[in-house]
């Protein structure tokens, strides 16, 4: 099963978003804000395939939040460091 992380401030959206994949069959994660996504980044399981990404929010933007997810070595969104040289699976 894969996993979403859903990084929205609009409680009602998230939880739609959330209750709409759950339905069709994927696991979600979800976070209020930047900050929140990239500490659950960090713990997020192996097959996390996807992050829907609000771009708006107060506090952390997307667009601050993919800066700092992109200064990160290793992202497990992609499984590949930012050189674009797959990162060894232990």
């Amino acid at each position: 099963m894969s996993t979403v992380l859903i990084v929205e401030d609009d409680r009602d959206s998230r939880d739609m978003l959330c209750t709409w994949l759950q339905q069709h069959g994927y696991a979600t994660l979800a976070a209020a804000n930047g900050q929140e996504a990239l500490e659950k980044l960090r713990h997020a399981p192996d097959n996390l395939s996807l992050i829907l990404l609000d771009l708006m929010m107060p506090g952390m933007t997307g667009w601050q939040f993919r800066t700092s997810q992109r200064a990160s070595p290793v992202s497990k969104s992609s499984g590949c460091r930012h050189d674009g040289a797959p990162e060894p699976r232990g």
